[in-house]
């Protein structure tokens, strides 16, 4: 996956309430509450990822199900030709 979609999609969770009411309860620069954040940034992204590979895991299931050439499903995913097959 593409970091630059990862990022943006970090930068857009940072401007809501919950990240602030989040961040607001360890904002201190205690080493603890820098170790949170810098964990929860990280958990964020990789979540973030995984959500994203399950998400095409799932389209390609639908798309072999209905007969969508893996050309087309390559293109829908990111995923490549052996992965797709695989599923």
């Amino acid at each position: 996956m593409d970091d630059k979609i990862v990022e943006e999609a970090y930068a857009k969770f940072k401007k809501s309430d919950k990240y602030k009411e989040i961040m607001d309860s360890h904002s201190s620069n205690s080493e603890a509450d820098i170790l949170y954040r810098q964990g929860f940034e990280q958990g964020f992204k990789e979540g973030f990822i995984k959500g994203e590979h399950l998400r095409a895991i799932k389209t390609v299931k639908i798309a072999k199900n209905n007969n969508i050439p893996i050309d087309l499903i390559v293109d829908m995913t990111g995923l490549g030709k052996e992965d797709i097959e695989k599923l």
